[in-house]
This record gives structure tokens, sequence and C-alpha cells, in this order.
């Protein structure tokens, strides 16, 4: 699965990364963790997002959905050269005001 033509670790993350925290700037942020699940369909479409807060933070859920909403530049995952829907599922970490995806933290610390 790509986006941007890109692997998820050179483009999304990063993007993802600053979108959130452009959009959070003006916004108390609470310690929790978010929980993101998306769909990818065959035919490169951003079928679902799925976003849930550990501490049922309603509208960081909804701004952090807003933002997924606006990315649409998805090329679905491939077996045996067919495009397939995939889910991808991932964290996002809010401590001290600070906002870390750990996969994007782990791949660019390695």
């Amino acid at each position: 699965m790509k986006y941007k033509k890109n692997n998820l670790n050179e483009v999304f993350y990063p993007e993802l990364l600053t979108s959130i925290t452009t959009n959070f700037k003006n916004y108390e942020l609470t310690n929790q963790w978010l929980i993101i699940g998306l769909r990818i369909s065959q035919e490169n479409n951003l079928e679902e997002i799925n976003v849930k807060s550990s501490v049922n933070d309603s509208e960081m859920e909804v701004k952090a959905y807003e933002i997924f909403n606006t990315m649409k530049e998805w090329k679905a995952a491939q077996v045996n050269d067919k495009e397939i829907d995939f889910d991808l599922l991932f964290t996002v970490l809010i401590r001290d005001n600070q906002i870390i995806i750990p996969t994007d933290y782990l791949y660019r610390n390695r």
C-alpha cells in the first residue's frame, strides 16, 4: 500500500504528524492514545475511517477523522500483482502536549 506514490513511512506518517500538530496547535491536549483504523479499497479509495480515543475525547476523534477524510491519494495493497482491500491499523500517542506516531518514531530513530 502506498500514499502519494510512496511508502507510508516516507510520506503518510510525516504528513499526518504535521497535520495533527497544526490542527491541534490551539487545543489543550489530554494525555491519551488514539487508535486509528483505515480501510483502503482495491479501487484506491479510503472507504472507512475509525478513530477511537483511550479517554473518550470525542472532539479529538472528530478532528482526527476530518484530517483523515482529506487524505485521498492512496494506492491499494497488492498480493500476487492483484490489488486488494487493505486495513491499516496504527496508534497515535498524545503525552505532555507532544504528539507521537510510534510507527513513524521507530522508523526515524532506528
